[in-house]
């Protein structure tokens, strides 16, 4: 009866193995890498900011933005705008792996959606298009104190878009991919014990 006991027991997450990350802000710089309808364009640089839940040390979850400007120079491409805005709002899962005390290691993958914003030549109208934002990321941390990490990421990004544009302009269109890299900086909230 006693061993019954024993291995029904049910382990509960504790308190003390959650750790809310306030925010992490930092540079995002993503670099179209397929032919699609930006290969041509010059990225600037963006932002990404987000926050998580990390349980145990090891698994995150979390919510996102980030946002960026494209420079197009290639109009035969892009029809005539000027520049894309691309923003994201994303959900963040990933996984952390602490090989030193100060140094940590994550790999996640963010789902969301992404927003692409035209931006056309003496017109005050813009134009957008939407679709799916994936993300696969690998991240560097490095804890300079107990509540601020400081952190390098490089990625591999698509977005799958849904536009209406003609037949023979469609595979430059339907989906985009980009190299992305950036570097941050996180402060985290510490339950007081």
């Amino acid at each position: 009866m006693a061993q019954q006991d024993t291995n029904s027991q049910i382990i509960k997450p504790k308190a003390d193995n959650l750790r809310f990350m306030l925010f992490e802000v930092g540079t995002y710089t993503a670099v179209p890498i397929n032919n699609s309808f930006i290969s041509e364009s010059d990225s600037n640089l963006g932002f990404d900011i987000n926050s998580s839940l990390i349980i145990s040390d090891t698994y995150i979850i979390g919510l996102g933005y980030n946002q960026f400007k494209l420079k197009n120079h290639d109009y035969s491409r892009t029809g005539f705008f000027e520049q894309t805005r691309t923003t994201a709002f994303y959900l963040q899962l990933g996984y952390k792996h602490r090989f030193k005390e100060k140094w940590a290691a994550t790999a996640s993958y963010g789902i969301g959606q992404a927003i692409y914003t035209h931006e056309l030549f003496d017109s005050t109208e813009n134009f957008t298009d939407k679709g799916m934002y994936n993300h696969l990321s690998m991240k560097l941390h490095y804890s300079i104190s107990k509540n601020i990490d400081l952190n390098a990421h490089v990625g591999y990004r698509i977005d799958f878009l849904d536009t209406d544009v003609p037949p023979q302009l469609s595979k430059l269109y339907d989906n985009v991919s980009y190299l992305t890299t950036g570097l941050s900086i996180s402060i985290f909230l510490e339950k007081n014990n």
